[in-house]
């Protein structure tokens, strides 16, 4: 659906998981392609918001709680 490949990240000394991808061959301090970064992050940002919104809020928290 995002059209990109996400990696879980268990966290095994947290109470939390991670999900993230990356922009290949896109070093930091490359200045001049920061406009192309920051787009993709926006892009992406876009897709994960409209691909899960609704999934997160239909998520009972209550059942997610611990005891």
């Amino acid at each position: 659906e995002l059209g990109m490949k996400l990696e879980w990240q268990e966290l095994p000394q947290r109470k939390a998981s991670r999900i993230i991808t990356y922009l290949k061959d896109a070093p930091l301090e490359d200045r001049s392609r920061w406009h192309e970064y920051l787009e993709w992050l926006r892009t992406g940002l876009d897709k994960f918001d409209v691909t899960f919104r609704d999934r997160v809020r239909s998520l009972d928290a209550e059942r997610f709680m611990a005891t």
